[in-house]
């Protein structure tokens, strides 16, 4: 063998053991790879099972509260209901025993205290919403807030008339279904159009509109009436807020009426906004709402 051939095959076996070193060390960083990329996979399985456990125990206490804040307004709303209730027969029993007495001091104490127990009992009708709201969605169901809106809107424009007050009602063409619970819908309705027509003095105006969205359905309650400040726009929204114009006109209400009404807007998975121009210059209440289509075209539900 020359010597040309002695060198080229130690050159090869050199190289082939070069690439052997490499192969193994090559396998051997694959190997602690895999292993950290195992190690770290097994990390992250383990993060997101105690994520994962955090957020059933969150949710677990967070329908437990629930459970108890609905349990505890219930039972308050039962318990204050029975006693008023009695309250307000024997007020006007003895409003018609003062009847053609002359008494007239005495019955507009009598008269007054009437119009407390309404504000109490407009309070615990509101509480049973809240309670109510906790719940899941086992009482929604179909409903023409077409038919519902109209039914509100004519007796509306009734009290409106008596208080000397334009009502003008726009139902739309066609008739316009949501999904939801008809009760909290009603009391949804009342609460708005009468902070419309308490806003409003004689001569004013109301005007209700239903109007047809491709997705859903909009009701837009518009007054004439006093108005709102720009900062008070938004925390009407919060419990027991009230503004200083109607604390200045000594109007009654709870302050949750409008909590209420997100509230219910929110359960029922739409929007609610409040708009004025400012004091004096009247207030837009727009409510919008998922439509449910009772014959969808072209195809089901």
């Amino acid at each position: 063998m020359s010597t040309f051939t002695s060198i080229v095959l130690i050159i090869g076996i050199l190289a082939l053991l070069a690439l052997c070193v490499v192969a193994f060390k090559s396998r051997k960083r694959c190997e602690l790879l895999c292993e950290n990329n195992d190690r770290e996979q097994w990390e992250l399985r383990r993060q997101l099972q105690l994520a994962e456990k955090d957020a059933e125990t969150q949710r677990s206490e967070k329908e437990q509260s629930n459970l108890l804040q609905t349990n505890f307004l219930e039972l308050l709303s039962h318990e204050m209901r029975t006693p008023l209730h009695a309250v307000g027969n024997y007020a006007s029993f003895i409003r018609e025993d003062l009847s053609g007495t002359g008494q007239i001091a005495v019955l507009s104490q009598v008269t007054n205290l009437e119009r407390h127990i309404g504000k109490l009992s407009r309070l615990i009708e509101q509480i049973e919403i809240l309670a109510k709201l906790n719940h899941n969605n086992s009482e929604f169901a179909p409903v023409s807030f077409s038919l519902l809106v109209a039914g509100k809107a004519y007796l509306f424009k009734g009290i409106s008339q008596e208080n000397n007050i334009q009502f003008d009602w726009n139902p739309g063409t066609e008739e316009l279904w949501i999904r939801g619970v008809e009760s909290s819908l009603r009391v949804l309705l009342d609460n708005v159009l009468e902070n419309a027509l308490t806003a409003c003095s004689q001569g004013g105006t109301i005007t209700a509109t239903l109007m047809a969205q491709p997705a859903s359905v909009l009701l837009e309650i518009k007054d004439s009436g006093v108005g709102l400040a720009m900062e008070d726009l938004e925390k009407l929204f919060a419990p027991f807020s009230k503004t200083q114009s109607s604390m200045n006109d000594h109007r009654d209400g709870s302050g949750l009426g409008l909590y209420l009404c997100r509230q219910v807007v929110f359960r029922h998975g739409g929007k609610i906004n409040l708009t004025s121009a400012g004091l004096g210059k009247g207030t837009t209440v727009t409510i919008e709402l998922p439509r449910y289509w009772m014959n969808p075209p072209g195809g089901s539900i």
